[in-house]
């Protein structure tokens, strides 16, 4: 329960995939086992932090005014911000129907996508058996379930105890009632058989585009159970979408999209092609084949169809087979005349009110010694590319170096981005965002320039020595079978046309990255309000990328970085006063002390600049 120390061990897992050639993916097949280990106990650890910490904040909320059952919605990022919140929410009795309601009274479109009940259960028990099974059932570690209400009854020499029980945080006053009424029970002697039942909430799961989430902090919603009333659904019809801000259209015959954004009125057409080439490289370099063969359509028409028509999210499912080279040519020189299916589906949806459209794309992969890109052509004219960095957005140019023969290595297209890229020409522009995809190209076109985005590399080898590309091996001649990435893969990324520069689209992409988390909360006195920012930063153009403890566990650390080229006066505003603050270093050493009032402070953030300050009492 010690969830510092449980941060510091996720982090030495995460460290310890960081060598400089584990983390690229440039080492053998062992290595790489490991670190996927490591990295599912990363993330293990991680969710069970955050679902300890949410459950936390949700059970201090003063819940007491709603009538409904309240469900938390937590933002992570800047804010305020409207967009997608998928919900499981415990009830005493299943619900047809229900409305989703803001703090403020709003009625929110949501939609049911399950219910699920588990039964009851029944035991007879002694003294000591129903003392060891209430034991576990109060700490909290029965299933994650907390007692919510409690019921005796005793006739002769038996006690019946009925318990209802609910995947929500304990209400302390409940559970210390709960407690108090058993030990009555097992204090009395006169009785000997005890008779436990164990009633469960169900749990409704729901979507709802949750409005205006308050920056780094919470919003809390209500669901009330209300009268059915049918919606018709237009499913499996035209493969065509269209809400308030988009029109998604897909081409029957090639499985390409034509996207109209209405607040422009431009049009993207022939997006999302996917294109797959040879690969004789390594797994240091890229190096397609000298007598490449590219695959850019798939080998039969492809199915669309509209698989979800609702209030809330719209998708359109296009199942493609493309067919591709097994692999190389015994001399590696070309792709082999002997062909493989490449199956591969996508999901397209679009969110009511979020300007953005996402993609979830499934890859069936047989093929050896290949590379699959998606591809976005664009009416942009630009001769740069612009992508997120670490703490910056890097401008490059799409032009390569010229005189580059008597390099040992040749300078590639091919780029590194952390969650999006961008094209525009300062009027109009499309943003690819990704999660977990960090290699785009942006190609020049005599109409614009094209966004590829690479879902998968595949090769058998960690060095070569024989590629056109570079002079000699990079490593040790290792065969490495599994980076040819056999198997099922599902890639995830969005696009946000926009207007003017990327400046007026990343928080998009930030938000696709983070999305919005629910905990459904019990109905009970706390001390926060149904809404709060718990940190805010002003202006959008300083992005805050750490709220902590200070080292040492004492005070608040908050941490940022100036995203745009210019100089930023940042006010940052606490949802409680602090006695003093400072600007510190990453390592958290004192630089010079700020100014408070009240709950906020200000300070100059300098282009590019990343600020971490530290508040204590």
């Amino acid at each position: 329960r010690d969830l510092a120390a449980l941060c510091w061990q996720a982090w030495r897992y995460l460290i310890q995939n960081h060598p400089h050639d584990s983390i690229c993916g440039c080492s053998v097949d062992a290595v790489h086992k490991e670190m996927d280990v490591r990295f599912d106990w990363v993330e293990q650890i991680g969710e069970e932090v955050a679902r300890q910490s949410l459950a936390a904040i949700a059970g201090a909320v003063d819940t007491r005014q709603l009538a409904g059952a309240p469900l938390v919605v937590f933002n992570p990022i800047a804010g305020p911000r409207s967009d997608l919140v998928t919900a499981r929410v415990p009830l005493p009795e299943e619900a047809e129907a229900v409305e989703v309601l803001s703090p403020d009274g709003e009625r929110v479109p949501c939609e049911i996508m399950a219910w699920e009940q588990a039964p009851d259960t029944t035991m007879e028990l002694d003294r000591h058996g129903l003392e060891t099974r209430l034991a576990l059932i109060l700490s909290g570690l029965r299933s994650g379930e907390s007692v919510q209400a409690v019921e005796l009854e005793v006739e002769g020499d038996t006690a019946s105890i009925e318990l209802m029980l609910a995947p929500l945080p304990p209400v302390a006053e409940v559970v210390e009632r709960c407690r108090t009424a058993i030990r009555a029970l097992l204090a009395d002697q006169a009785l000997h058989r005890f008779r436990l039942r164990l009633r469960h909430y169900g749990e409704l799961q729901l979507r709802f585009v949750a409005p205006g989430v308050v920056a780094h902090g919470h919003k809390t919603f209500e669901i009330r159970p209300v009268a059915p009333v049918a919606r018709a659904q237009a499913l499996g019809a035209a493969p065509r979408m269209e809400n308030d801000l988009f029109v998604v259209e897909a081409d029957p015959d090639s499985g390409t999209l034509t996207v109209t954004d209405k607040a422009s009125g431009m049009e993207f057409p022939r997006l999302h092609r996917f294109v797959d080439g040879g690969d004789r490289g390594d797994e240091y370099n890229y190096c397609p084949p000298e007598n490449d063969r590219l695959v850019a359509t798939p080998a039969e028409p492809p199915v669309c169809r509209v698989v979800e028509s609702g209030p809330v999210r719209q998708t359109l499912e296009i199942s493609q087979v493309y067919r591709v080279p097994a692999g190389l040519t015994r001399d590696r020189a070309s792709r082999s005349e002997d062909l493989v299916r490449l199956p591969i589906t996508t999901q397209v949806s679009l969110l009511a009110g979020v300007p953005r459209i996402e993609f979830c794309t499934t890859v069936e992969n047989q093929a050896l010694d290949h590379r699959l890109r998606v591809q976005f052509p664009t009416p942009v004219v630009t001769g740069v590319s612009r992508a997120e960095g670490h703490f910056d957005v890097v401008e490059r140019p799409l032009e390569l170096p010229r005189d580059t023969l008597d390099w040992p290595e040749q300078p590639t297209p091919a780029q590194h981005q952390r969650t999006f890229v961008d094209v525009n020409d300062g009027k109009i522009g499309l943003m690819v965002a990704n999660r977990g995809l960090p290699e785009y190209e942006v190609i020049p076109g005599e109409e614009g320039v094209t966004v590829a985005l690479t879902l998968l590399r595949c090769v058998g080898w960690l060095s070569r020595d024989d590629m056109h590309c570079r002079r000699g091996h990079a490593g040790p001649a290792l065969p490495t079978p599994e980076a040819q990435c056999p198997g099922t893969y599902t890639f995830e990324y969005a696009l946000i046309p926009h207007s003017g520069g990327w400046e007026n689209a990343y928080t998009q992409a930030q938000a696709f990255n983070a999305p919005l988390r629910a905990v459904a909360a019990p109905r009970s006195g706390g001390p926060l309000p149904l809404e709060l920012s718990f940190v805010q930063a002003e202006p959008a153009g300083f992005v805050l990328t750490a709220i902590k403890l200070s080292e040492g566990g004492e005070g608040l650390s908050v941490r940022g970085f100036n995203i745009t080229g210019d100089p930023q006066e940042v006010p940052l505003h606490l949802d409680r006063a602090w006695r003093r603050a400072a600007q510190v270093g990453l390592d958290e050493r004192f630089q010079e002390e700020l100014v408070l009032e009240g709950k906020s402070v200000c300070f100059r953030a300098a282009p590019k600049q990343i600020v971490t300050l530290r508040f204590g009492d």
